[in-house]
């Protein structure tokens, strides 16, 4: 878009003249600051359920209603409005665009406007209306029967706020009241969402998980939300497509932390779980915010070495494959409750005190006492080499295949390991030998665990047959 003087004046809202405007209904405006309450349902879907609870003063009858400093990202279909006396919703819209200098002026298109311009030299302004042909390219107008394209150095003065614009987005409604009263605005809006955030330390002994959980609240639904009662779903719930706002916002703000607080009330609520705040919060458009969800508590845990391959077993491999065992982290949720899915950040600390960041991994949602798998990384002082040492495709079937593999395990550490040999093998397959026993966990998955002394090395050698 081409750059001109009346292109940045427009941009600067400092030089816009607004003057009220002439024929408007009889309208109320209602605020955040005739909320009598204000409830966020937080799901970890990407979306909320907020309750608006607000006292208004409307005439009986028929009125029209806008509702300000509502989410942005509100999806209007899902707009339930119940008041106390009744009240009955005729109409409802909702008006997005922000007051700005671009959208005054696309409204103001086909209508009249003042250019004023100033003399540099004597200070003395200059004002000519001027018809507007177009927005675009800063405006196109027509003054004193010629065309101007940006309307020269200056500013524009706009006669009045169009309809339809406001300085704020609004849900503007048609309702039939039967009098003043309280009034509950419940929707859902995009933009808000929360995830769950763990800090766990690891002891010495490798035994013992000390873990904290966070809430993580990201809010770019285009509303500020004070003092809100705060509940956070952690499920899945079906939802059908929606259409989506006009805009969405991102989070700009910095993450604002929370100090240590009480564990968040859980509860089942049908097929979902739910965590009630102890206290009102608030947060910001644009900002993210953490509040402690639970914790500190103390799960047990094992430490176990993962060598996970997989291979095609229908064909000659003729280079070893050389690789690091996987360090897990198992444990099991004995908190009591439910688990919400979330990053899980692992910390040890080492001897002189500093801590140290052992590794991070996702967990989905965890039952009570269901396992609970953290992988946190190459295993530094393990190694493992897998060679295919023979393979074969029998004539007489010419689906069958036989492969043999060798396995050498390598511990450069000061402890002994066991290191967890697992291979996934698709199609039907018979072991035909193998130096140790393996485990049939899946259809798909044998596996193996292999002893391995401090600075020692170990074999596993096994021969498989495939059908696929």
């Amino acid at each position: 878009m081409p750059s001109s003087p009346i292109r940045r004046a427009l941009l600067a809202a400092a030089a816009l003249v607004l003057l009220p405007a002439a024929g408007a209904g009889a309208e109320t405006v209602s605020t955040a600051a005739q909320r009598s309450g204000l409830g966020l349902t937080v799901y970890n879907q990407g979306f909320s359920v907020v309750r608006d609870a607000r006292v208004v003063d409307l005439p009986k009858g028929e009125s029209r209603i806008a509702f300000e400093d509502v989410a942005r990202q509100i999806v209007p279909e899902t707009v339930i409005l119940q008041g106390d006396p009744p009240v009955v919703v005729l109409e409802q819209a909702m008006q997005r665009e922000a007051l700005t200098a671009a959208a005054l002026l696309r409204r103001a298109v086909g209508g009249e406007v003042t250019l004023v311009q100033r003399n540099p030299a004597t200070g003395a302004e200059t004002r000519r209306r001027a018809r507007v042909l177009s927005a675009d390219g800063g405006g196109v107008f027509l003054v004193d029967g010629h065309l101007e394209a940006g309307g020269g150095a200056g500013r524009v003065v706009f006669d009045g706020l169009p309809t339809g614009l406001r300085a704020r987005a609004a849900l503007e409604t048609l309702v039939n009241a039967a009098g003043p009263g309280k009034m509950v605005l419940s929707y859902v809006t995009q933009g808000l969402s929360w995830r769950a955030d763990y800090v766990g330390h690891l002891n010495g002994g490798e035994n013992k998980l000390r873990i904290t959980a966070w809430a993580t609240l990201n809010n770019g639904s285009g509303a500020r939300y004070v003092d809100a009662g705060l509940t956070l779903v952690a499920g899945t719930v079906n939802r059908a497509p929606t259409p989506r706002p006009e805009a969405r916002y991102k989070a700009a703000a910095p993450m604002a932390m929370g100090g240590a607080a009480a564990d968040m009330a859980t509860a089942p609520e049908g097929d979902l779980h739910v965590f009630h705040a102890p206290r009102p919060v608030t947060i910001e458009d644009g900002q993210t915010k953490q509040i402690a969800l639970f914790g500190p508590v103390e799960l047990s845990a094992a430490k176990e070495y993962v060598a996970r391959v997989g291979s095609n077993f229908f064909g000659r491999q003729p280079e070893p494959q050389e690789f690091k065992p996987r360090a897990v982290l198992v444990s099991r949720n004995e908190t009591g409750f439910p688990v919400p899915a979330g990053t899980v950040r692992v910390y040890r600390t080492t001897g002189t005190g500093q801590p140290l960041l052992a590794g991070e991994d996702q967990v989905g949602h965890v039952a009570k006492e269901a396992p609970i798998r953290l992988d946190l990384g190459n295993a530094f002082d393990l190694r493992v080499k897998r060679t295919q040492t023979d393979f074969q495709r029998f004539t007489q079937s010419r689906n069958l295949f036989e492969s043999a593999y060798s396995f050498e395990l390598a511990n450069a550490s000061d402890k002994d390991v066991v290191i967890r040999v697992e291979e996934y093998i698709h199609g039907d397959w018979t072991m035909v030998e193998e130096s140790l026993p393996h485990t049939k966990e899946t259809a798909a998955l044998a596996v193996w665990q292999v002893p391995v002394a401090a600075g020692g090395t170990a074999a596993l050698t096994y021969r498989v047959r495939v059908r696929n």
